[in-house]
């Protein structure tokens, strides 16, 4: 039996695009065109815009994943979060991030803490079907 036919593909595409590749785009485009290319010297408001980016990045992305995909696959929902989480790393790793493959794992791992904490939050408060 294949293993790739049960899982459902429109969950996980709409997945990255609306809780990695959209909120990436549009708070990447708002910070870029708040926040001077000079990140050193800033202060105030606009340095807990640059602050923040990471978080977003990093927990609030994967925690939405986590929630949506847990929440609107129809089987085996935990690994349909597994599975946004690890394209999203594998694409922000390969095409997005130059740094060390110990702070890319670490990344991950946080990533993956994040969006299975979502899925947690959402198969807990989910009707029984």
């Amino acid at each position: 039996m294949n293993r790739f036919h049960t899982l459902d593909w429109k969950v996980l595409f709409l997945a990255l695009l609306g809780c990695y590749i959209i909120p990436w785009l549009v708070v990447g485009t708002l910070v870029s065109s708040m926040v001077d290319v000079d990140v050193i010297g800033i202060s105030g408001w606009k340095r807990a815009l640059v602050n923040s980016y990471p978080v977003v990045c990093f927990v609030a992305m994967p925690f939405a994943a986590g929630c949506f995909t847990a929440r609107f696959s129809k089987s085996r929902p935990r690994l349909h979060v597994l599975l946004v989480v690890l394209l999203a790393g594998l694409a922000f790793n390969t095409w997005v991030s130059s740094s060390s493959w110990a702070a890319q794992a670490f990344v991950l791992a946080l990533s993956m803490a994040a969006a299975f904490l979502g899925a947690f939050v959402a198969l807990r408060n989910a009707s029984p079907r």
